[in-house]
């Protein structure tokens, strides 16, 4: 898998409020990705000003802390199931994390980054979707 640095729309996000939202992940190459049962896909929120760690980190194998989670929706041809045909996940941010998120600042620039860990290679992961969001909100 091999993706430009952002792939999708600029997102609407809210500080300090939950924030669910639905995604289809393609390829690289635009083709429909389909993930195995243990396959991982992780999500994270990065502050482009400083990338040392993110600001939110969640698996879908795991919540965070605060209760942000993925859930695999569909797994795409793969499953066998009358659905899309790609992968769909629903990523829903906790308000708590949210509050991590600072307000867009002038010309530091926060984006997701969506990966998945391939089972059979589950310390490597390929990143599948990034995107910038529009950090709307009071600064705390």
């Amino acid at each position: 898998m091999n993706i430009p640095p952002f792939n999708g729309p600029a997102l609407e996000f809210w500080r300090a409020r939950e924030w669910p939202k639905k995604f289809l992940l393609y390829e690289g190459d635009g083709s429909p990705l389909e993930l195995g049962a243990s396959d991982v896909v992780r999500a994270r929120i990065w502050d482009g000003g400083d990338e040392s760690a993110p600001l939110v980190s969640m698996t879908s194998a795991s919540a965070t802390a605060n209760g942000s989670t993925i859930t695999v929706d569909a797994l795409g041809d793969e499953d066998g199931a009358a659905d899309a045909d790609c992968a769909q996940i629903t990523i829903l941010v906790d308000a708590t994390d949210a509050a991590l998120v600072p307000v867009d600042a002038s010309g530091v620039v926060t984006y997701l980054e969506i990966t998945v860990a391939r089972a059979a290679a589950s310390t490597k992961e390929y990143p599948v979707h990034r995107c910038v969001l529009k950090v709307k909100g009071s600064p705390g």
